[in-house]
Parts: C-alpha cells; structure tokens; sequence
C-alpha cells in the first residue's frame, strides 16, 4: 500500500534524544515493511545501550527544569501533544495501515485511542497528588507519587498506536506522534525523546 502523508516528515529513520534527531550509534538499522506487499515502508535505528543511556540521561537533565514548571502548565503542554496528534490522524493512521497491514479506518482509530491517554495524562496533571503508605519497620517512610511514570506511544503486535507507561516499542507510527511531541511548545525538549531497537537487543 502506498500512502501520501500530509506531512511528510512524520516518516523519520532516527532516535530523538535531547532536542534532537540522531542515528544510532553503530548505524544499524530495521526495515519496516508493508505485510500486505512486503514494500519498505522506511527503515529506523536498531539502537542499543549506547542510545538508550543518551536518552535517559537527557530526560534527567530537563527533570530540574520540568519540574519547577506549574502543574496547570504542565497540563496545557500535555494537552497541545494530544491536540496534534489528532490534528494528524490521518497520517498516524496511514502509517500504521502501512506498517500493520491493517485497514485505514483501524490505524485512524488506533491513534484516537492512543491520544485518548494523552489526553488523560494531561487532565492528571493538574492532579499529581502523592499517598504516604505505612512502613513495613520502624524509622522507614514510603512515599507513592501519581504522576512519576514516563509517557510513551508504544507498539506491539495487537495495537499499534497504545500509549503506555515507559515500554520500549518500535515502529514509524510512534516517531511520528514523537515527532509531534517536540513541535509547538509540546513539552521541554531534553523530557522528550523516542528510540528504537530490535528485539534482540539489549539496552
């Protein structure tokens, strides 16, 4: 299936890590491939270790700075990627149709759904209360955050586009709503970030 994306470059071949587009570190790459004609669709990092300690070390970094960011603010960002990503379902969509092999109306309907959780993340962001939870010994003190979970379009092989609480995925559906997450004022930029690796690799 061939399918002319709006925007086209939401179809990216590289890792996005503090603010920017990388390559993975030795190069290698993964093919991604039409199921319903074998085609190549593009192709994307086969990333290791390497890339995913620069991604991690990146969103520490921009931690400091997200933090002191007001909870209503934090809101209206989280919010502005789930805008955009609506905005382009049409070409979500089209790139899961094309990687999945799954009809159109499906791969449009797995983004709303996908944006469904960004959408929740955003109105909880006004609510990142926190429990504290009995200690199992004397002196000790636990603490349970609401929102401390890192947000993530993922992939696997039943749903395409599953937004999900920091699993690794792979697949150019998922850059592309990354690809909206770094575009207008969509969140700080070392906070955002996205890599892709093969299943055999270990990061």
């Amino acid at each position: 299936m061939s399918l002319a994306l709006r925007r086209a470059e939401l179809l990216r071949d590289a890792n996005f890590i503090a603010g920017a587009w990388r390559a993975g570190p030795d190069g290698a790459t993964l093919d991604v491939t039409d199921p319903a004609t074998g085609g190549l669709v593009g192709r994307v990092p086969d990333s290791g270790a390497e890339a995913a300690r620069a991604a991690v070390d990146a969103a520490h970094d921009a931690f400091a700075g997200w933090r002191r960011v007001p909870a209503k603010e934090r809101a209206r960002i989280v919010r502005r990627w789930n805008d955009l990503v609506l905005a382009h379902q049409d070409d979500l969509g089209a790139l899961i149709s094309m990687e999945q092999g799954k009809p159109l109306a499906e791969g449009r309907g797995e983004v709303a759904y996908a944006a469904s959780y960004i959408e929740w993340f955003a109105q909880e962001a006004t609510r990142a209360n926190g429990d504290v939870i009995p200690a199992p010994v004397p002196g000790r003190h636990f603490a349970a955050a609401a929102q401390r979970r890192a947000a993530g379009v993922h992939m696997d092989d039943g749903l395409a586009a599953r937004l999900t609480a920091g699993e690794p995925g792979a697949g150019i559906a998922e850059v592309g709503a990354c690809d909206l997450a770094q575009t207008d004022d969509a969140g700080p930029e070392g906070a955002r970030g996205f890599q892709v690796c093969g299943l055999d690799r270990e990061v």
